[in-house]
């Protein structure tokens, strides 16, 4: 039951100062870690909402340009709900006691790694390696250490809600061997004790056929983390639905 209303924010971007946004977003109680993704769903929004208004999108002979815009809409939604589960997953694990959260943009590769991985096509997860001989950068959209087991994980979170192809799922088994090799001796150049390692790649929608050791889906997510993760999850979910309907409905 909904005991709260938390109001969202006029002198935010453009997309809470347009009427069509001027509503309130009911939450169950307010969440202290929602203003930075609250913000970005505006944004992402906001700048959707100018593109379909400026006709600012491919049209299609076919299905013509009413059908193009909706199909563009919709597609562009999916996309940019990407980003938003990212910056949930950070915001929302940053407040528990037990993490230390933050993600890594420019993740060193060492050709060494590089070369494991071409020449075995996948090394055994127990390789270690130095990190720092930088080859390539990647990014890694999410890292935990647990403090009280002195364990790092590192995340690449997709939102998994159809199958990816073959070429796709190989480049994230690959950034999960990757990651593996190199996180205990990136962890430890950051002053971590570090005892063990992990790399995972987060389904949020669940859709994802990698090998079950690789990977996370939403029922396995508060047991990992060891706290409740998809109850506030949900709630963004509910907010990205809603700006999304309006957006929708607008056009």
């Amino acid at each position: 039951m909904v005991t709260n209303r938390r109001l969202v924010p006029n002198d935010g971007p453009d997309f809470y100062k347009t009427p069509a946004w001027g509503t309130q977003a009911l939450l169950d109680q307010p969440l202290a870690w929602l203003e930075p993704v609250e913000c970005l769903i505006a944004v992402k929004m906001e700048s959707l909402r100018k593109k379909l208004e400026a006709g600012d999108f491919k049209q299609d002979p076919v299905i013509g340009y009413t059908h193009a815009r909706i199909s563009f809409a919709v597609g562009s939604i999916q996309k940019r709900h990407g980003p938003v589960i990212e910056l949930s997953m950070n915001e929302i694990l940053k407040t528990k006691p037990h993490l230390i959260v933050w993600n890594e943009k420019k993740f060193e590769i060492s050709e060494q790694a590089l070369t494991l991985c071409r020449m075995n096509g996948e090394y055994k997860m127990g390789a270690q390696l130095e990190y720092g001989e930088m080859a390539e950068k990647r990014q890694v959209d999410l890292l935990c250490y647990f403090k009280d087991t002195q364990t790092l994980f590192a995340y690449e979170i997709k939102r998994a809600n159809s199958k990816n192809d073959s070429g796709k799922e190989s480049k994230m088994l690959q950034n999960m061997h990757l990651f593996h090799a190199l996180l205990k001796s990136y962890g430890e150049s950051r002053g971590l004790e570090i005892q063990e390692v992990g790399a995972k790649t987060i389904a949020y929608y669940g859709t994802l056929t990698l090998p079950p050791q690789y990977h996370l889906v939403p029922d396995q997510f508060n047991e990992h983390f060891r706290c409740d993760v998809t109850s506030e999850l949900d709630q963004v979910d509910g907010l990205y639905a809603k700006a999304a309907q309006l957006l929708l409905g607008a056009f």
